[in-house]
C-alpha cells in the first residue's frame, strides 16, 4: 500500500474495506515504527535529549499513532492481528540489533509497542486524531482549566494517550471539559495515592531520626517514639479513603474558554450539562516517562 493510503481511507466506514492478512497488517506497523525508530535512534544514540530533539520524537510517534490507529479502524484490524503483528515486527527489528545498541533503544521500542497497541483497539482507534488534536488545542491555550491539564500531564501526547486508557474501559470524552476532569482525577489519585502516602509518612520518620542523631534532643526522641507507634498503613488507608470521595462521579462542569494566543476574540459554545463520568481508572506510573501512562491493552 502506497503513502496516500491514510487519504483513501479517511472517508470510508470503519470495516469496509475488508480484512487484511497478517502479512499485510505486519507491512502497514513496519511501514509506521521503522520511520519512527530511525527517528527515535538518532536522538538515543548521539544522547541528544534537547527539548527540540524529544519534541520531534513525540511528534513522530503521534504521527505513527494516528496513522496506524486509522488504519486499523478501516479495516478492523481484530485485537489478536495486532498482537501478533506488532511483537513479530518489534521481534525482527531488535534481532538486527546488537545487546548495546538493542539495550539504548529498549524504551523506544516499549513504548511504541505498547501505544500502538491502545491506539488500534475498537474503543479507540476512531477517536484517536480527534482526542490528539484536543489535547493540543487544550496544551494550546490560555485558560486556568487547561492549566489543570499541564499540571497532570508534561505533555499533549502524554494528556492524549491517558485518554485513550481511559476510552478502553468505556468511557467517554466528548469535549475539554472530559479531558480538564480526567487531568482533576489525575493530580488527585497521585495526591492520594496510598502507597505514596505511606512511603511520604515512612520518610518523614526517618528525616526526624536523622535529625536527632546531628542534633540529639530528648524531646525529639520522645516525639520518634510516639511516631513509631503509628502504623503507615493506618496513612495509606486514610489515602485511599479521601481517594475514593475526591474521586466520586462529578457534577456538570464549568463553563470553559479556550482562549489561544492567535484567536483574539474566542466563541464560546454552550456548554451541555453531561452525564456522571464512569469510574476513574489509574493511570499507572504517569510520570515514569514521556508515553508510560498506560498498560498492556486486552
Amino acid at each position: 500500500m502506497d503513502g496516500n493510503i491514510m487519504t483513501t481511507v479517511a472517508n470510508i466506514p470503519s470495516g469496509t474495506l475488508g480484512p487484511m492478512s497478517l502479512d499485510e497488517i505486519k507491512r502497514s506497523i513496519e511501514g509506521e515504527f521503522l520511520p519512527y525508530m530511525r527517528g527515535a535512534s538518532r536522538m538515543v544514540d548521539a544522547k541528544a535529549a534537547t527539548k527540540a530533539a524529544n519534541n520531534a520524537e513525540i511528534a513522530g510517534r503521534e504521527g505513527a499513532m494516528v496513522n496506524l490507529a486509522a488504519m486499523s479502524h478501516k479495516f478492523a484490524w481484530s485485537p489478536g492481528m495486532i498482537e501478533e503483528a506488532m511483537g513479530a515486527v518489534v521481534d525482527a527489528y531488535a534481532g538486527t540489533l546488537d545487546a548495546d545498541t538493542l539495550k539504548a533503544r529498549k524504551s523506544s521500542i516499549a513504548t511504541f509497542k505498547k501505544d500502538a497497541s491502545l491506539v488500534c483497539r475498537a474503543k479507540v482507534r476512531a477517536d484517536v486524531r480527534r482526542v490528539f488534536a484536543l489535547a493540543h488545542d487544550i496544551f494550546d491555550a490560555k485558560d486556568d482549566g487547561t492549566d489543570t491539564c499541564k499540571k497532570a500531564f508534561a505533555r499533549a501526547y502524554q494528556c492524549a494517550i491517558a485518554v485513550f486508557v481511559q476510552m478502553k474501559a468505556g468511557r467517554k470524552f466528548d469535549d475539554a471539559h472530559d479531558v480538564i476532569q480526567l487531568a482533576s482525577e489525575v493530580l488527585v489519585a497521585r495526591r492520594y495515592d496510598g502507597e505514596s502516602v505511606k512511603r511520604k509518612f515512612e520518610t518523614i520518620v526517618e528525616s526526624v531520626r536523622e535529625f536527632n542523631r546531628e542534633f540529639p534532643s530528648e524531646y525529639l526522641a520522645q516525639c520518634i517514639e510516639a511516631l513509631c507507634q503509628l502504623d503507615a498503613d493506618d496513612f495509606a488507608d486514610l489515602a485511599r479513603a479521601k481517594l475514593a470521595a475526591k474521586l466520586a462521579p462529578a457534577t456538570a462542569p464549568r463553563p470553559l474558554n479556550l482562549v489561544h494566543e492567535d484567536v483574539p476574540t474566542p466563541v464560546v459554545a454552550p456548554v451541555p450539562v453531561i452525564a456522571p463520568v464512569p469510574a476513574f481508572v489509574p493511570v499507572p506510573d504517569i510520570d515514569a516517562q514521556l508515553a508510560d501512562v498506560l498498560g498492556n491493552a486486552d
